[in-house]
């Protein structure tokens, strides 16, 4: 079984009578969609997939050493937090 976007293809050189005029076609309907925002040209990241991620917001350096362990883990949460945030990291296991 094909991908629907080469049931697309197929469909659209059937229509416009060449391959050539079906890849414009599917172009012509993606770039429309994506300029909607209903279609993102990469898929998100996940574990086992590359895909796209957001921009962890800005985490200021901290100075070393620590005041406390209290300092070192509040710094830490930022940082994971700031992971999660973005989508680099699974928010939960």
């Amino acid at each position: 079984m094909g991908s629907v976007a080469e049931a697309k293809r197929a469909y659209f050189k059937g229509v416009t009578g060449s391959a050539q005029n079906a890849v414009a076609a599917l172009e012509a309907e993606y770039y429309e969609k994506a300029k909607v925002g209903t279609v993102s040209p990469v898929a998100p990241a996940t574990t086992a997939v590359n895909g796209t991620v957001k921009q962890a917001a800005f985490i200021a350096q901290v100075t070393v050493p620590f005041a406390d362990l209290t300092a070192a883990a509040t710094a830490h949460n930022a940082l994971l937090t700031a992971l999660k945030t973005a989508g680099v990291m699974k928010p939960t296991v």
